[in-house]
C-alpha cells in the first residue's frame, strides 16, 4: 500500500512537470489559441462623438467613456438593436480615487460587443430616469457592423 502511494505521487509529479514544460513551449513558440484569434478591435467613443459613424466587424468592441455624476441622478443609459450589439462590462471610476465625498463625479465606461452584421444607432443618454425630457445630454452614434 505504501509503495502504491509513492508510485501515485511520482506519476503525478512527472505529469505536472511535463504539463508545465509544454505550456512554456507554447508561449515561447509564438502560437496563439483560438481565443486569441477571436479577440476583435476596440473602437473608442466619448460624449463628444454624437453624429459619428463606426464600421466595426463582428467580434469588435465599442467602448464609450464619459463623465458621470450619479449622485445628482444623472447616469448614462443606452438603447440599441440587440440583434447587432450586446452590452458588455460597465464600470464607474471616481475622478479622485480614494475619496468617497458625497457628490463626487467620475467617469463611466460602457462596452458594447458587436455580435452580428447590420445597422443600428447606439443612443446614449445622460439623464435622470424620472425625467423624460430633462436637460440631460444625448449622444447618437451610427453603427454599421460588417
Amino acid at each position: 500500500m505504501r509503495l502504491l502511494k509513492h508510485l501515485v505521487c511520482a506519476a503525478t509529479l512527472v505529469l505536472l512537470t511535463a504539463g508545465c514544460a509544454n505550456s512554456g513551449n507554447k508561449a515561447d513558440s509564438g502560437s496563439s489559441s483560438k481565443a486569441d484569434k477571436s479577440v476583435g478591435r476596440k473602437h473608442a467613443i466619448t460624449d463628444q462623438d454624437s453624429g459619428k459613424t463606426l464600421t466595426p466587424a463582428v467580434g469588435d468592441t465599442i467602448v464609450f467613456t464619459a463623465p458621470e455624476n450619479g449622485t445628482t441622478g444623472y447616469v448614462w443609459s443606452a438603447t440599441y438593436d440587440e440583434q447587432i450589439l450586446e452590452a458588455g462590462e460597465s464600470s464607474f471610476e471616481l475622478a479622485e480615487p480614494g475619496t468617497q465625498m458625497v457628490g463626487s463625479g467620475g467617469t463611466r465606461t460602457m462596452a458594447f460587443n458587436v455580435k452580428a452584421p447590420g445597422r443600428t444607432v447606439l443612443k446614449l443618454k445622460n439623464g435622470r430616469s424620472w425625467e423624460q425630457n430633462g436637460p440631460g445630454q444625448e449622444v447618437d452614434v451610427t453603427i454599421e457592423a460588417k
